[in-house]
């Protein structure tokens, strides 16, 4: 909204600084982690800060701020005003949600990443290599775990001898 103060939204700020204090209360730090995009930082975040440390006349609002980088589609921010987002529904209708998670995890949470069909691909393709990995873990494990030497060894006891290994032992340090 255009006002003599520039354009904005006056509501927002203070909306954000009531709904924290309602659901964390007047002691100040509170919350003690708050979080939002790397473009909330300003103005927003500094205009909480300032509303609610003068509501409680202190010095800090918040213990710990975390800003998370912007995902970005096709060069732009995501965002809805600019239409150019996808709902979680439309994606999983197309991949997984073990590979979106996947896709989460290849990036730091404070950069910023651009979703796209390679990316896509490229977390599937991770998706895929851990499936691997696990099969043939869960392999190796169907049979109690140790390979072909059978249980663990009890505390104390000597090490198990290989199928087909000799029940001597080697010399150490040439004994």
């Amino acid at each position: 909204w255009d006002s003599s103060l520039g354009r904005g939204r006056p509501g927002w700020h203070i909306e954000c600084s009531a709904f924290c204090r309602a659901m964390f209360g007047d002691v100040p730090p509170a919350p003690y982690l708050h979080s939002g995009g790397r473009d909330l930082r300003f103005p927003h975040h500094e205009n909480e800060i300032a509303q609610s440390q003068a509501l409680f006349g202190g010095d800090r609002w918040v213990q710990h701020w975390v800003h998370a980088g912007q995902l970005n589609i096709k060069g732009l921010k995501m965002s809805k005003s600019l239409k150019n987002y996808t709902t979680i529904q439309e994606h999983l209708s197309g991949s997984s949600a073990r590979a979106f998670r996947i896709f989460c995890l290849l990036h730091r949470y404070h950069a910023d990443v651009t979703f796209g069909e390679d990316r896509a691909a490229d977390a599937a393709a991770w998706e895929r290599s851990f499936a691997s990995t696990f099969r043939i873990l869960a392999l190796h494990l169907s049979d109690g775990g140790y390979g072909a030497y059978g249980a663990f060894p009890a505390a104390g006891s000597p090490p198990p001898i290989p199928p087909g290994g000799s029940t001597e032992r080697a010399a150490v340090g040439g004994e």
